[in-house]
C-alpha cells in the first residue's frame, strides 16, 4: 500500500473504533446518559434512577443528549411536571403519542404506588389496563419488596426491574 492509503484506512478504522453520531444517539436511546465534565456527573448521579432521567431536575444539556435536541425544548418548557401522566400528555400533544412513548423509556416522573392515579400507572412504559388492574388491587403498598412480590406474579424479573425503577412509596 502506498502511505496516502495506509493513512485512509488508518482513518477509517478511527472512526469506526471512535463511532459516529448514529452510535451517540444509540446510546442515549439504551438510557445511558453522557457526560462530559466530572461536576456534572454528581448531578446526573442525583437525578437519574436505574439509567432513567427525572424530567424535572436534570440538567438541560443531559436532556439534550438523552432525548435530543427536538424533544429536550418541549420538556424544559414545561417543568416542573406534577406527575408522570402530565409529562406524557404534554409530549404526547406536542410530538406525538408514539414519540412520548419512546421518551417516557429515557425520561421520568417517579410514580407513588399509593397515590399515583390511573394515567400515571398507565404512563409506564409496558403498562396496560391489566397490569393497571394489578397494581391497584393490592394498594396500599407497605414496601418495594411487597411490590415485587405481587407484580412478580405477573411478569418476568427484567419486567419487574423496569417496573420498579418508575415507581416510589
Amino acid at each position: 500500500m502506498k502511505l496516502p492509503h495506509i493513512a485512509l484506512f488508518a482513518l477509517a478504522l478511527l472512526v469506526a473504533a471512535c463511532g459516529s453520531e448514529d452510535s451517540y444517539e444509540s446510546a442515549a436511546e439504551n438510557d445511558v446518559a453522557l457526560v462530559d465534565t466530572a461536576a456534572e456527573t454528581s448531578f446526573v448521579a442525583t437525578t437519574q434512577v436505574s439509567g432513567l432521567l427525572d424530567a424535572n431536575t436534570v440538567s438541560e444539556q443531559t436532556l439534550q443528549e438523552a432525548v435530543g435536541d427536538v424533544v429536550a425544548p418541549h420538556i424544559v418548557a414545561h417543568r416542573p411536571f406534577a406527575s408522570l401522566g402530565e409529562l406524557y400528555t404534554t409530549l404526547a400533544a406536542e410530538i406525538g403519542e408514539e414519540s412520548a412513548e419512546e421518551t417516557l423509556k429515557t425520561v421520568f416522573i417517579p410514580v407513588d404506588l399509593n397515590s399515583a392515579s390511573d394515567e400515571d400507572i398507565l404512563a409506564i412504559p409496558g403498562v396496560g389496563r391489566r397490569m393497571l388492574r394489578e397494581f391497584r388491587e393490592y394498594r396500599p403498598y407497605e414496601s418495594m419488596a411487597q411490590f415485587e412480590r405481587e407484580i412478580g406474579k405477573y411478569v418476568d424479573d427484567e419486567e419487574l426491574a423496569k417496573l420498579v425503577s418508575y415507581v416510589t412509596l
